[in-house]
């Protein structure tokens, strides 16, 4: 296996995580009054439930050779991906949505299988975040 095999196995952290994009989640979070919901553990319990049920329905159409259904499927769990900070994921599905525009199918299942694979890590980095009860911004894990 080469290097660039071993870095699409294991992504770095700024691959997977727009730090960006969790700082103004983190940003809101101190915003909120104590007496709201924690606007960022709404967004992650949301995000880890949808997550998978949108992976399972983009398996079946991929197996069942939908690919307008494969396209609007990616294309949605693009955006949520991008709107929690999962950078590598949002890239992922946009690659599986322009490939399903285009009409190709070849790669599909090797994609979702690394979607699979960064969603156990994303949602592992988000867990983190979730129960983090530091304040400033956010630092990457060690």
């Amino acid at each position: 296996m080469t290097n660039t095999d071993n870095e699409r196995d294991e992504p770095s952290y700024e691959e997977l995580i727009d730090v960006a994009v969790l700082n103004n989640l983190r940003a809101l979070r101190q915003a909120q009054s104590n007496d709201e919901p924690d606007v960022l553990d709404t967004l992650v319990d949301m995000f880890l439930k949808d997550v998978p049920i949108r992976m399972e329905a983009m398996d079946s159409a991929i197996r069942e050779h939908d690919l307008p259904q494969t396209e609007r499927l990616a294309h949605s769990l693009k955006s949520s991906c991008a709107s929690i900070g999962a950078r590598s994921m949002a890239t992922l599905c946009g690659f599986l949505e322009s490939r399903s525009a285009q009409g190709l199918e070849e790669g599909a299942v090797d994609v979702t299988d690394r979607l699979k694979v960064h969603f156990q890590l994303v949602a592992r980095i988000l867990n983190d975040e979730r129960t983090s009860t530091s304040t400033g911004t956010f630092e990457p894990l060690p």
